[in-house]
């Protein structure tokens, strides 16, 4: 597996950290294979994503993990070395390409380094609306969420993504900035993007359909103003009924395996 090396790049490029919400990994590979998500097949390293597990099985636990630099890991017993991490003792998963944050988290981290840090929530653990709801959006300088952009509005993803648009035309040109969105659209529920009252893989495909359709004007938006270190994944996956399971928040292949990409966007790179 090709490792970019971190250390030559933070500080240099802008930042776009997504989490697909609930995707799971068949469903990803499956919007590919049906021709369904072209833009993610366009930018994807080998137009393809990476099948990894999540080390959290619903949205409070992986994102914690995420934000203290405990990516999605390969499969199986190989080592999965992080691209980000915090300064930790006795660590066996950095090394030389692994950029090392003496901070209490890698948003702050990237704060300490000039960043902007901005969070477009989507499921209720971004709400804001009590306590828990304060608690990843507090991680970023700015943040926003209203029902629009909620996991049972169908127009989710085109909002999510005009506001992202909006927040990065409003900073100066010569402003980084990492910008986290939790596309919403792929959490239950789902079903009514294919009108349908049940959850499935099918649409949950269609689901991410929508986050395709918008993803290309707001990664253009980006590339004016240079290169865009890319982290795409998502946080955890959803049974349907599998083995008698639905949800998450479980132990089971069709939550804790997901898709992941890490990649870099080029600014002169042409989008079709």
């Amino acid at each position: 597996m090709f490792q970019l090396n971190m250390n030559q790049l933070i500080g240099q490029v802008n930042v776009f950290f997504f989490t697909f919400d609930s995707l799971r990994y068949d469903t990803a590979q499956l919007a590919l294979h049906q021709g369904k998500t072209p833009f993610l097949k366009q930018v994807l390293p080998e137009g393809q994503w990476e099948k990894r597990d999540t080390p959290g099985t619903f949205t409070l636990a992986s994102h914690t993990a995420f934000f203290h630099g405990f990516f999605p890991t390969l499969p199986g017993k190989m080592q999965t070395f992080r691209p980000l991490s915090l300064a930790f003792e006795a660590s066996t998963t950095i090394n030389s390409n692994t950029y090392v944050f003496s901070t209490q988290n890698i948003i702050k981290g990237f704060e300490s380094i000039g960043y902007r840090t901005f969070c477009l929530g989507g499921v209720s653990f971004f709400n804001k609306r009590n306590p828990m709801g304060h608690f990843l959006p507090g991680y970023f300088q700015e943040s926003y969420w209203d029902e629009s952009v909620g996991s049972t509005a169908k127009d989710s993803a085109r909002k999510q993504c005009q506001l992202a648009q909006h927040w990065i035309q409003e900073l100066s040109l010569q402003q980084r900035f990492f910008l986290f969105i939790n596309f919403s659209a792929t959490h239950t529920p789902h079903g009514y993007y294919l009108q349908r009252d049940q959850d499935s893989v099918d649409s949950q495909v269609a689901a991410l359909m929508s986050i395709d359709q918008q993803l290309p004007l707001l990664v253009s938006t980006a590339l004016q103003r240079g290169d865009c270190l890319c982290f795409w994944m998502s946080d955890h996956g959803d049974a349907y009924g599998e083995d008698g399971l639905v949800g998450h928040r479980f132990a089971h292949p069709t939550v804790s395996t997901i898709p992941y990409a890490e990649f870099l966007l080029h600014s002169w790179k042409t989008l079709r």
